[in-house]
């Protein structure tokens, strides 16, 4: 008979599996668009994204991230900012320029 799934018996992915499913060197472009102006002081805080400030009232963050974890980390600065989300898009692949 198999046993239940629980946490106990489910085997956890450790970083070398991730590793091993992701790319090396690999990084994508992302466009990030807020509600609200940022100085370009802020650009230091957010490590490494440019910042342009559109007339429409919103910032375009544009940074380039080597995966999904660091571009959750850097939704977290943002919402620690309280500035409110308006898009995130996937402009390109660095390997693929």
């Amino acid at each position: 008979m198999d046993k239940p799934c629980t946490s106990e018996t489910i085997e956890k992915p450790t970083r070398q599996d991730h590793a091993h499913r992701t790319p090396a060197a690999v990084e994508t472009i992302y466009r990030i668009r807020v509600e609200g102006h940022l100085d370009d002081d802020w650009s230091a805080w957010l490590t490494g994204v440019s910042i342009v400030n559109e007339p429409d009232g919103t910032a375009v963050l544009t940074v380039s991230l080597p995966d999904q974890a660091a571009l959750h980390g850097l939704l977290v600065r943002i919402r620690d900012l309280a500035l409110p989300l308006v898009s995130i898009n996937r402009v390109r692949d660095r390997s693929s320029q």
